[in-house]
């Protein structure tokens, strides 16, 4: 250890008084002090402390060096570690190689703290991951935040950019400006996802919206219905939706492609062609001529039977069961050419060979509704699918 400028010495012996020096001689100048007795080798410095104080205004010590720069300097050997802290296996310094380095030499955490705490406010673990306000917990990720992070920039928007797998800069989220934050795509995308701060409105391809979701665009919103001809729709009061796929069919036709006979004064159910023109859905069964509604709601029917002869007492109608029992009311209207007398869910026509029906029918999931005609005398149904056929459709869950 060199010290300068050059100070004064003072000298303490700390030691046992019968292992003090047996002979003294002053040999130099005054400043430079030999003690020896007369074997040499009975000299003995139990403890020798030796305090140097100077009388300039500064100086300078020097560990490694002779010319010390500064209060302390210290000069490491090759492996450019300096000032190392030990504490049992943990050990702590400085290191100078290729740039300044504070880390430990154990394999330990680093921890940082102010105020003598004994907490942490960032820690760095052996792994390599950082943690701040974790309470000395390890962090678990390369950047292991508890709380919140602030970013500022003097003179540009703050933000965070984010790169490619080729190292490149190609998408930043930050302040657009003091009104909008969002998503800029380097790729030249821009500001191409933003929010306004203070009304809440977001914008897709615009970076000025005027409602809460303004897209400047195409849209597309998946789900399993979603196919062609489904519709959006909401699913409760809170404002919840879903894609719902079109249900819909048309049924025509005979069963066997040849008149269907029906008795005189009953009602008899209409068994169409096991072939639909379409069947959206697939809830219509082909095989039993019947619908099952899939979901609560209004649905539309629609229906046209012909007869092979023009005569009095006719009647079309919808038939159909809840849970296994009769549907006894089912609301409908109908018209054609004749007199139509209402009969609770069917219609009577009188001196006709044509009678359609057309209703708007409220059903639960799982109703099965089928279409019935009436004759007072034995006649047949034409099988001609232009003439005699049935439809539905779902208008809209309720």
């Amino acid at each position: 250890m060199v010290l300068l400028p050059t100070p004064t010495v003072i000298l303490v012996l700390i030691g046992l008084p019968e292992t003090w020096l047996q002979d003294y001689k002053k040999n130099c100048s005054d400043t430079e002090i030999t003690f020896k007795n007369n074997c040499m080798h009975k000299i003995i410095f139990p403890f020798l402390f030796i305090f140097l104080t100077g009388h300039v205004q500064s100086q300078n010590v020097g560990v490694g060096t002779n010319s010390p720069t500064y209060p302390l300097t210290v000069v490491s050997n090759n492996n450019g570690i300096g000032v190392v802290q030990k504490n049992g296996v943990v050990e702590m310094g400085l290191e100078l190689t290729s740039g300044g380095w504070l880390k430990t030499f154990s394999n330990h955490n680093l921890h940082f703290a102010t105020n003598n705490s004994s907490v942490p406010a960032m820690t760095i673990s052996t792994s390599g991951n950082v943690g701040i306000g974790l309470a000395g917990a390890v962090p678990s990720y390369k950047l292991d935040i508890e709380g919140r992070l602030r970013f500022q920039h003097s003179t540009n928007s703050a933000g965070i950019w984010f790169d490619g797998t080729a190292f490149t800069p190609r998408s930043f989220i930050g302040t657009l400006n003091d009104d909008y934050v969002g998503i800029y795509g380097n790729g030249g995308a821009g500001w191409n996802f933003v929010m306004n701060v203070e009304n809440g409105n977001t914008g897709i391809g615009t970076s000025s919206p005027t409602a809460k979701l303004d897209v400047n665009g195409t849209l597309r919103i998946r789900g399993a219905d979603a196919k062609l001809g489904s519709t959006f729709v909401s699913t409760d009061a809170n404002g919840n939706a879903e894609w719902m796929a079109p249900v819909a069919f048309r049924a025509q036709g005979s069963v066997d492609g040849g008149s269907t006979t029906v008795g005189a004064g009953a009602w008899t159910k209409v068994f169409f062609s096991t072939t639909t023109s379409y069947n959206a859905g697939l809830h219509y069964q082909p095989l039993a001529s019947q619908f099952v509604a899939p979901v609560k709601g209004i649905y539309h029917f629609n229906a046209q039977t012909s007869w092979l002869n023009r005569r009095y007492s006719v009647g079309i109608g919808l038939e159909g069961t809840r849970n296994g029992v009769s549907i006894t009311t089912l609301p409908q209207y109908s018209y054609a050419n004749g007199r139509v007398e209402h009969e609770g869910s069917y219609y009577t026509l009188y001196k006709a060979n044509i009678e359609s029906l057309s209703v708007d029918v409220k059903l639960e999931a799982g109703d099965i509704i089928w279409l019935k005609v009436y004759r007072n005398t034995g006649d047949q149904l034409s099988a001609d699918p232009t003439v005699t056929w049935f439809t539905g459709r779902l208008i809209t869950p309720y």
